[in-house]
């Protein structure tokens, strides 16, 4: 029917189509029209594959569908980035890293009505002044009228348009078109995300913060503003999303600004009064890659000018996870030296001295699954003898969620030559009821005290109890 009515119109003198609707695939047939003047057929989709950046403009949302939603997933994890440019945020533009409304179709606009202009504007030799001042003194009802001349024919008039003229305007319209988009692009390769040393995540922080020394993540100390990053395991997603229910969250205490389902993960704002003070946070929680990935922005109220809400969401947004770094590069970002492994592989690490690793093949933090230990430096000032045991159980007490936790020994040791203290536990799994050992060893220091906590599988645990031990007593300072 399109071929059958652009046949039709074009012995007027326009390229024009007709359809059943302009929410069809006319749109599409009409963005080729007003760019390159002509169309094809409309449902060839983009090469992602081979994409880095991927910038959709007033797609509508039927549109290659399925396979398009599929493909912009794909090409998400594997980090790309995702620009929509509509004057809604629904459908492909919810899931966009970076949304423009309608201003730029204003732009777009603009350049339309020069192209269209009699006698032209552009000559040869450059754009119009007016190209990059379109959204500068522009009242509201004149940027909707000029939104509106958009849907007149791109190319001919009353009479029709010349061949040269058709040609002039087309590569017109195609130099401003390229123009737009090297100027999107150079926004996109501005705003790369940044990565924490040692992370996998990361983000386009905003101004202001920087990666943070002593946590993953980003802060602005003179604000007290900060954004934290996490890595959990995948199968963990569902228990942390579901901390970000409605229900959990106002149970909280947390004044509800908004709770999204977004793919593959939830995005909520909400304000929560801790003491006098009033703090906005903005959280992200999604399955990423092998990994479920959370980042969580803080922002007192004395801040929220500097960080107000459409900054902070745009932040947590825009997190991306990148491939695993290499065993040496996470080794050479801790502050101290590991010379035994004990079997163990290290899965991350940060410069603030916390490492974790994992007696298996597998990525996970779960003990049912494989043997888990951590190793993290920590600050403050040492307790004296008689408060080590006190101390070392508060210490283990703050650090773990085992319910029934059951302690089988708590004893002062020498670790490496060092005062210490060595706690060992029984627990089971909340969600399997396996039974587990755990273990956790202190090395006091004159300014703080490194500490040392595995967890395994009761059944395994006399194998593995020689392999921490191996990895406690390597650890030594650069």
């Amino acid at each position: 029917m399109q071929a059958l009515t652009g046949l039709f119109a074009k012995q007027f003198g326009t390229p024009n189509y007709a359809a059943h609707g302009g929410f069809c695939s006319v749109n599409m047939a009409a963005g080729m029209i007003y760019t390159i003047g002509g169309s094809f057929w409309e449902f060839g989709g983009p090469d992602l594959d081979r994409a880095r950046l991927f910038i959709m403009i007033g797609t509508a949302e039927d549109h290659h569908s399925n396979p398009l939603k599929i493909a912009i997933s794909k090409f998400k994890r594997a980090g790309g980035r995702f620009i929509s440019i509509n004057p809604v945020r629904t459908g492909y533009s919810a899931i966009a890293d970076e949304w423009v409304d309608q201003e730029l179709a204003g732009l777009a606009a603009e350049a339309q009505l020069i192209d269209t202009a009699d006698p032209p504007v552009v000559e040869a030799g450059g754009l119009p002044p007016a190209f990059f001042h379109a959204r500068a003194g522009r009242s509201s009802h004149s940027r909707q009228r000029r939104i509106g001349a958009c849907d007149r024919p791109a190319i001919g008039g009353k009479n029709g348009a010349s061949k040269q003229g058709r040609s002039r305007m087309v590569g017109s319209l195609l130099l401003r078109t390229l123009v737009t988009l090297l100027a999107l692009m150079a926004c996109a390769q501005a705003a790369e995300p940044v990565f924490p040393e040692g992370s996998r995540l990361g983000l386009v922080p905003p101004a202001g913060m920087q990666p943070s020394r002593s946590f993953q993540g980003f802060e602005d100390p003179e604000r007290r503003a900060a954004i934290f990053l996490a890595e959990q395991a995948a199968e963990s997603y569902a228990k942390i999303a579901g901390d970000f229910s409605l229900a959990e969250m106002r149970a909280g205490g947390m004044e509800v600004i908004v709770r999204e389902e977004r793919p593959g993960g939830v995005l909520a704002g909400v304000r929560q009064r801790i003491g006098p003070d009033l703090i906005t946070k903005w959280a992200l929680v999604a399955r990423m890659d092998d990994i479920t990935a959370v980042a969580i922005a803080v922002v007192p109220e004395s801040a929220r000018t500097s960080y107000p809400d459409a900054v902070l969401r745009a932040a947590v947004a825009s997190l991306t996870v990148r491939a695993k770094l290499p065993v040496a590069q996470l080794i050479a970002l801790l502050p101290y030296r590991i010379d035994d492994l004990g079997g163990f592989r290290l899965m991350r690490a940060s410069p603030d001295g916390t490492a974790i690793l994992t007696l298996g093949p597998k990525d996970t933090p779960l003990p049912v699954e494989q043997p888990y230990l951590m190793i993290a430096l920590r600050p403050g000032t040492a307790p004296q003898p008689e408060d080590r045991d006190r101390f070392a159980q508060r210490a283990l007490a703050s650090f773990t969620s085992f319910r029934g936790t059951r302690q089988v020994s708590s004893e002062e040791i020498r670790v490496g030559g060092a005062p210490g203290h060595e706690i060992i536990a029984e627990s089971r799994d909340q969600k399997t009821q396996d039974e587990l050992m755990m273990v956790q060893w202190l090395r006091f220091g004159t300014a703080g005290y490194l500490q040392v906590f595995g967890i395994a599988r009761k059944d395994a645990w006399e194998a593995v109890l020689p392999r921490m031990r191996a990895v406690r007593d390597a650890v030594e300072r650069k």
